[in-house]
């Protein structure tokens, strides 16, 4: 095996042997072992074991050949907080590979190595580290509680300020991944505040990492984006690619967010080879399920169904439960555009029990949404509607107003599914009217497509006609930042039912030569707007003419930005496959 550089320090008196301990495995290691016995020591182990974390931040396989290194050797010593040690590194190193239950493992054989030593401290340090999160990403919520409540009665009894931010943190973690996003806020505020005055360099950068996450969900653009900026200069000046890495994968989820498809497509593209140089699976898999929901969002059916088929499978592997469970709804989605409704209804049931075994209630109640409508769409009404009022009861009870305006109207489609037309009408028409205070365009022009279907089952076709021309406002508000034009037309397929319906109401109005022109004109507007949009995404880009324009500009960007992400966000059920 080639020797590889390392990013230790020049003058290292240890450079040699770790250089060898690096170059050699198997029979190699043997042998180096029995001409090098001053290797069998516990200090040696230690410095091993801290150089596996240096190691980490910027090759996997080095570092991993490092931690079976110090293994193997303190073993050979006999002690068990070497042995302690030397299976914390190799817990570190599965957990950053993405193998959860391997890492679990080596982190109990830790914990029990401590405990048997006498580290009190150390043992508690061990729970609120890696086999923490390792815990969390595999849905174990229970045991994370408990190590939780294990660790703070140690640490509070030691009082050590670092430690026990490290255990705020976690505690963060665990709301986050319940998307309690507010109260894992402040969480990580707290332990940043500690981590700068106290942490270490990957305490600062996981607090910065998970607090603009978390921002970002709640809206807080512009702070999550001073997150990002300053992870990723922090990351770059203390030398730890991986973490720069994820702080790049974040960025590329934020342009998704705000609705900037190909500048989120690009980064993303961009964050996989990182991922497939340096060796990080996890992300490598979120960047195929991010990539394959927006394309499901833009109607490219097969693109997301690969890329959500090829993230399950990583994710399986992985042990991730969470985010297998959402790729098995992205494949549902994917099936459901193709009209494999029964394929779609199994593989929603599927995700929806492995959402509910991680307690995610919210993607819970989002599945029988989803199931209410395929079912109404198979005919069956009466379990369609079951389904939404589920859901529909959830939404109301957390306080989520665009979430129950979705099922309010999927509760009017199927009244007029069974000729309610009244009934449809109430539905629509509240629906309407909640919109107004919530400014949802997405939403919306689907609130007046049915509004206008259910006023024509009442033969009020006037009414009918300007409900259709109202949703037609409202489709002409959304704007998406796409290059493509075909993204465009993938992009508007699901959407152009709306012009079909004016077209038919403009000609029953009255077949006359004007009645004629403007069903023409409907026609042409459906065509024309995806040049229109085209056109306005390339002057959007276009830079400044003058100096004093600048700061307008700049303004305007922004302003659009935090447009897309709240429709995004706000309207996030508007189509089935948004989550």
């Amino acid at each position: 095996m080639g020797r590889e550089a390392t990013t230790r320090q020049p003058g290292d008196p240890h450079e040699s042997w770790i250089d060898e301990l690096l170059a050699d495995d198997g029979d190699d290691f043997d042998r180096l072992q029995s001409v090098r016995p001053d290797l069998s020591r516990t200090d040696v182990v230690t410095r091993i074991c801290s150089g596996v974390v240096r190691e980490a931040r910027n090759h996997l396989g080095r570092a991993e050949r490092l931690a079976r290194a110090a293994e193997r050797l303190a073993h050979a010593t006999g002690d068990g907080y070497s042995q302690a040690l030397s299976s914390k590194a190799l817990g570190h190193i599965h957990y950053l590979a993405g193998r959860y239950p391997q890492a679990m493992d080596s982190y109990r054989r830790c914990q029990r190595w401590f405990r048997e030593s006498g580290a009190e401290v150390e043992a508690a340090m061990n729970l609120c580290s890696g086999s923490m999160q390792a815990l969390i990403l595999q849905g174990s919520y229970d045991e994370a509680a408990r190590d939780l409540e294990s660790a703070r009665e140690t640490l509070e009894r030691h009082g050590d300020p670092l430690l026990l931010a490290r255990l705020t943190s976690n505690e963060a973690n665990v709301l986050m991944r319940q998307d309690r996003h507010s109260e894992a806020i402040a969480h990580y505020e707290s332990a940043l505040r500690e981590f700068r005055q106290y942490g270490e360099s990957q305490d600062v950068a996981a607090a910065l990492s998970n607090l603009a996450v978390c921002r970002v969900f709640v809206n807080e653009f512009a702070m999550a984006l001073d997150c990002y900026q300053e992870l990723s200069d922090y990351c770059t000046e203390r030398g730890m690619p991986l973490l720069a890495l994820r702080a790049d994968y974040n960025i590329a989820y934020l342009y998704f967010f705000r609705g900037e498809y190909t500048r989120a497509i690009d980064a993303y593209q961009l964050t996989r080879k990182q991922c497939e140089k340096l060796g990080d699976p996890y992300h490598l898999a979120l960047c195929d399920l991010d990539q394959a929901e927006i394309y499901l969002e833009l109607n490219l059916t097969d693109e997301g169904s690969r890329l959500a088929r090829r993230a399950f499978a990583a994710f399986e592997e992985l042990g991730n439960t969470y985010e297998a469970a959402k790729a098995l709804a992205y494949q549902a989605i994917a099936a459901h555009q193709r009209l494999e409704r029964s394929a779609a209804l199994q593989l929603f049931g599927r995700a929806q029990a492995l959402f509910a075994r991680e307690d995610n209630r919210l993607w819970v109640a989002m599945i029988r949404f989803h199931q209410g409508l395929i079912l109404l769409e198979e005919g069956q009404a009466v379990e369609g509607r079951a389904r939404t009022e589920e859901a529909m009861s959830f939404f109301r009870g957390q306080g989520w107003p665009s979430r129950t305006v979705l099922c309010e109207l999927l509760l009017a489609r199927i009244d007029l599914h069974e000729g309610n037309w009244r009934a449809a009408w109430e539905c629509g028409r509240s629906a309407v009217k909640r919109l107004q205070r919530l400014d949802l365009p997405a939403i919306s022009f689907k609130a007046y497509q049915i509004l206008g279907q259910a006023e024509e089952g009442l033969g009020e076709d006037a009414r009918a006609l300007a409900a259709y021309r109202r949703g037609h406002e409202m489709l002409e508000n959304l704007r998406s930042h796409l290059h493509s034009e075909e993204l465009k037309i993938a992009f508007l397929s699901d959407k152009i039912t709306v012009f079909e319906s004016l077209v038919w109401m403009t000609l029953g109005e009255a077949p006359d030569e004007k009645a004629a022109r403007d069903a023409f004109g409907y026609v042409e507007q459906a065509k024309s707007r995806i040049l229109a949009d085209l056109i306005a995404f390339r002057a959007s880009a276009l830079p400044a003419t003058a100096s004093g324009d600048t700061e307008l500009v700049d303004r305007m960007r922004r302003l659009r930005e935090e447009l897309n992400s709240h429709y995004r966000q706000l309207g996030a059920l508007s189509d089935p496959h948004v989550g």
